[in-house]
């Protein structure tokens, strides 16, 4: 008889899995990160909308001292249940609450024990909204995903799929963690688009820590950046859509009554031409989103905006400067100044439904041999 005791609830934080309790799991978590803390996923639960619902996982384990805090919460996982199409098909999915705006994230789980990955398995296979498909973004941990396969690979009913999704660069500020040639070399590069933003105007530089009764005109401001320039000119940008700006918005008012919002603004002549949007956590600038005015470009804003954040990261006695929300396919500035990577990855765990099996096929076997006819068929299409 296993020790935990799992259970489901369509709330955020129930029973033993209070406040306080979640917050001491996610402390002593290495790999928590500020896309697993309260006042993040507590917007994201505020918005959910339509058909997607709340289910909530925790495993407890009763009789552990409970003068420890949280010391009986081994598990917490907030999660959403609904339906989506996945290349074409209708499925039922689960995914963490956050998505799509959760960047790396770690699974609020005590590390310490492989036997309670087990337990979680068992216990999402009794969630009590039916699922074909799970899908956990952005998981950085190496233990935590060994842990994982090795669980999974002891359960033959599951067919479980990693991928790597992102590589995000990462600057440590330590003297002399960056090669002097390479640090010369990525200053000299700011250094031009500086002297060539400056023959153009005033450059002011800032850098508010804001309090949440200044998020909204902050938040305003990068949007009306964001409006114009690519993102906002193809609805990519994280202001782009009504649900996109609520979610900023109220993360962006609970993060700031923490101290964690850290937003930098390039200013020309008075006026914003580019803005960072990003969070200050566990000694870390992580830089989330980016937009500049693209009358600017030329001038290279987001570069020299870059160069400042990282210039006062290490002035305020930051630790690390770390990209954060990055893609493969979309380099990051940061990656001018260092090598250092963080892996993404991600998992997709089918259940033996029919639809299961089927988008797991689908994945496996179709999608593989038509691969090398669609992509010059894709490559020809998007030519024009």
């Amino acid at each position: 008889m296993s020790r935990f005791l799992a259970q489901w609830h369509t709330q955020l934080h129930p029973g033993q899995a209070l406040p306080a309790q979640v917050e001491a799991l996610l402390d002593a978590l290495p790999h928590a990160t500020l896309y697993n803390s309260l006042p993040w996923c507590q917007s994201a639960a505020d918005l959910l909308l339509g058909p997607r619902a709340l289910q909530v996982l925790t495993v407890t384990e009763p009789g552990c001292d409970a003068d420890k805090p949280g010391a009986g919460l081994a598990a917490w996982l907030p999660l959403t249940a609904g339906r989506e199409r996945i290349h074409g098909l209708p499925v039922r999915t689960l995914r963490l609450l956050g998505h799509p705006f959760n960047d790396r994230v770690a699974l609020p789980m005590r590390g310490d024990d492989s036997a309670l990955v087990s337990v979680v398995i068992d216990a999402l296979l009794g969630c009590p909204r039916r699922w074909d498909l799970l899908v956990i973004s952005e998981l950085h941990g190496l233990q935590e995903r060994c842990q994982w396969a090795a669980a999974l690979a002891l359960r033959p009913d599951l067919r479980a799929e990693w991928r790597a999704c992102s590589s995000t660069p990462v600057l440590d500020l330590a003297p002399g963690a960056v090669p002097p040639q390479r640090l010369q070399s990525a200053s000299a590069r700011a250094a031009r688009s500086r002297r060539k933003l400056a023959a153009a105007g005033r450059v002011h530089f800032e850098r508010p820590l804001p309090t949440p009764s200044e998020v909204p005109a902050l938040i305003a401001m990068c949007k009306a950046i964001e409006d114009a320039s690519w993102k906002g000119q193809h609805g990519l940008g994280i202001f782009s859509t009504v649900i996109g700006q609520r979610f900023f918005l109220a993360a962006g008012q609970r993060l700031a009554a923490r101290g964690w919002l850290d937003i930098g603004l390039l200013m020309l002549d008075g006026q914003p031409v580019s803005y960072r949007f990003g969070f200050r956590h566990r000694g870390t600038y992580l830089d989330f989103n980016l937009a500049f005015d693209p009358a600017y470009a030329a001038l290279a804003p987001g570069r020299v905006l870059l160069d400042e954040m990282i210039a006062s990261s290490r002035q305020q006695g930051l630790a690390i400067v770390d990209a954060s929300r990055s893609s493969r396919s979309e380099p990051h500035l940061i990656a001018d100044w260092t090598d250092q990577r963080i892996e993404h990855h991600e998992l997709w765990l089918f259940r033996p439904t029919w639809r299961g099996r089927l988008l797991a096929w689908a994945r496996g076997r179709l999608l593989p041999s038509l691969r090398p006819w669609l992509l010059p068929w894709l490559q020809r299409w998007r030519a024009g």
